[in-house]
């Protein structure tokens, strides 16, 4: 993803660095808590505020997409709820760039399976429609 790459709902990424042959990134530190407890400590999200974090993440999605990147392991975890109560996509860690080819071995499944889109669990290409698979799912 472009270092220079602002979004009010995608976690800021500084660098993308090697060490050792381990790749790592380093992100912003969002003040808040991931959907997965947000939703676990209400019960029950009402309406209004599922639609208002949905629309979020998808705007964030869209302009992911729209710089060529798929973020692959969009799921609760790795959607924080900052302290004003916007939602942030983060762990960008297993995106891949449409363009480019990527780390990932042919036939390799990567990802959190309980989110995967039907194609990633087949161990085939990622693709926009994944991540909208998840944001569904």
């Amino acid at each position: 993803m472009n270092r220079n790459f602002r979004n009010p709902v995608v976690g800021r990424m500084y660098e993308l660095m090697e060490d050792g042959g381990t790749h790592f990134i380093t992100m912003e530190y969002v003040s808040g808590e991931d959907l997965k407890s947000f939703i676990h400590k209400a019960r029950r999200l009402d309406a209004g505020t599922a639609i208002a974090i949905a629309k979020q993440v998808a705007k964030g999605l869209a302009e992911a997409h729209r710089l060529g990147v798929v973020h692959r392991d969009l799921k609760p975890g790795n959607i924080m709820i900052d302290k004003d109560g916007n939602a942030r996509i983060m762990e960008f860690e297993i995106a891949r760039s449409l363009a480019g080819k990527g780390i990932t071995g042919a036939g390799v499944m990567i990802g959190t399976p309980e989110y995967m889109s039907p194609e990633q669990v087949e161990g085939k290409e990622a693709a926009r429609r994944s991540d909208i698979y998840s944001l569904e799912g």
